[in-house]
């Protein structure tokens, strides 16, 4: 009897300890559960897809051709709200702070990884306080230049411009954009020597560019495309690292000398940091499924676009290589903001 006492304390005492470290799984039991079920719910009700961008380009253009399809897949409506304003910064900002449950979405392109690098006193940090969800779209940018320039491509533009340093000048939609970007990594690989000129976002440099006052510009092919078939203008370049399907003769950059260069303008999904794993694995293979339609598909490959619709890991792969790739163009080309 008195042998058999501590056996059984020590019994007792194991069955407690064992009951005590399964205690907590067995609390993250439920919440799994709610999750899970969160997420087979969603979407319940409308959800707001937020554009920082104004209304009438590529990005207004193809988020309304995807929402338009989730909200038939999903039976939800997915609804457009542009806030536009402050570089993106406002319509950014907007989600970075919403509601962390799916309903609050952004549509978004590559600014985002030059907000931080560029400003020195942004009140969020789009790296952290927003999560990657799917890549919808990507496109290179397109140089153009009036039909009657002397270059035939852009070794020859670049020649130019180091013979004639403050001759050329080339625009962009403002300060951090793509066709902005482009021009300065252009700058640092090399040697281009002419001037950048921001305009305010939109067709608002066409003026000057048809008027001579502007040299060339970095254009998204979806807006260039139809002055290259008017022969309103000349493509020099593509900066991808193969040439566009829609722009089959026009060569890359990297092919006339500049080995490695690359500049895409992409367009994806975000939502707000801390939104539940289940919700944006839903969204994002939903957003897939989209871009794989073939009516969509069709749709932007015919305007120069690619339609991707990523993975959550890869598309959180191509935003920290841009975030990299960018901040230390900001910091070697001195660039400041408006």
């Amino acid at each position: 009897m008195n042998d058999s006492t501590p056996h059984m304390q020590r019994r007792q005492l194991l069955g407690a300890a064992a009951a005590l470290c399964a205690a907590p799984f067995a609390s993250l039991a439920p919440l799994a559960a709610q999750a899970q079920d969160a997420a087979q719910a969603w979407p319940a009700r409308p959800v707001r897809v937020i554009v920082p961008y104004a209304p009438g380009n590529i990005s207004d253009s193809s988020v309304r051709v995807v929402c338009r399809h989730l909200s038939t897949l999903l039976g939800q409506q997915f609804v457009v709200e542009n806030k536009a304003g402050a570089n993106t910064q406002i319509g950014t900002d907007f989600v970075g702070r919403s509601e962390a449950d799916g309903y609050t979405l952004l549509y978004t392109g590559p600014i985002l990884t030059v907000m931080g690098p560029l400003f020195d006193k942004l009140t969020f940090d789009p790296m952290k306080d927003l999560t990657p969800v799917s890549q919808a779209i990507a496109n290179p940018t397109v140089f153009l230049v009036k039909p009657d320039f002397p270059a035939k491509d852009m070794r020859e533009f670049i020649a130019l411009t180091k013979k004639d340093p403050g001759k050329y000048f080339v625009a962009s939609g403002g300060i951090g954009t793509m066709p902005h970007m482009a021009h300065e990594l252009l700058v640092s690989m090399a040697g281009l020597q002419s001037q950048h000129v921001p305009y305010r976002g939109g067709s608002s440099w066409m003026s000057d560019f048809f008027g001579g006052q502007v040299t060339g510009i970095f254009d998204n092919p979806s807006s260039a495309m139809p002055l290259i078939k008017d022969g309103r203008v000349k493509p020099l370049a593509v900066t991808s690292l193969q040439r566009n399907p829609a722009l089959p003769d026009v060569p890359t950059v990297a092919e006339l000398g500049v080995p490695g260069f690359e500049v895409m303008n992409w367009f994806g999904f975000f939502a707000p940091a801390r939104t539940p794993p289940a919700i944006l694995d839903k969204l994002s293979a939903s957003i897939s499924k989209v871009m794989q339609m073939p009516e969509v598909a069709d749709g932007f490959t015919k305007i120069g676009v690619t339609p991707v619709g990523n993975s959550r890991e890869k598309f959180g792969e191509i935003v920290a290589s841009d975030h990299r790739k960018w901040a230390r163009t900001v910091k070697e080309r001195n660039i400041k903001p408006e």
